[in-house]
């Protein structure tokens, strides 16, 4: 599943990928009543369509995905533009590789307080 949503005037790019099309349909909303243009979708494995053609400021990744899967793409993102700011989002604690981990781990099981976070992140951009 892909959603793009245009806003006019926004300034700053976010790529989403959350399994949850759900939570995927909120991150969005979340993300857009910020003023960010926002591109949702489900699976890492779709992203490489989106990437490099669009460049995004942010890449958020979800705790409803695969982290091994995550990961690789962090590696991968990171490869073709060092600046874009990473943050994943889980669940439970994860061990992460430096080599490919993401810019931010941000650790919640309560999701509006991960929101919170995240978006504490996304102003500092």
């Amino acid at each position: 599943m892909r959603t793009s949503t245009q806003i006019a005037n926004a300034s700053k790019r976010v790529l989403v990928i959350e399994g949850d099309k759900e939570l995927l349909r909120r991150r969005c909303r979340s993300l857009q009543a910020e003023g960010w243009q926002t591109t949702g979708i489900t699976e890492t494995s779709e992203a490489p369509r989106q990437w490099p053609s669009h460049l995004y400021d942010l890449v958020v990744i979800g705790s409803h995905g695969d982290p091994v899967a995550a990961l690789e793409f962090c590696a991968s993102v990171k490869k073709c533009n060092p600046a874009v700011v990473i943050a994943m989002l889980r669940t439970l604690p994860l061990s992460l590789p430096t080599t490919c981990a993401p810019d931010v781990v941000i650790t919640d099981n309560n999701e509006t307080a991960a929101g919170l976070r995240l978006q504490a992140l996304m102003r500092a951009l």
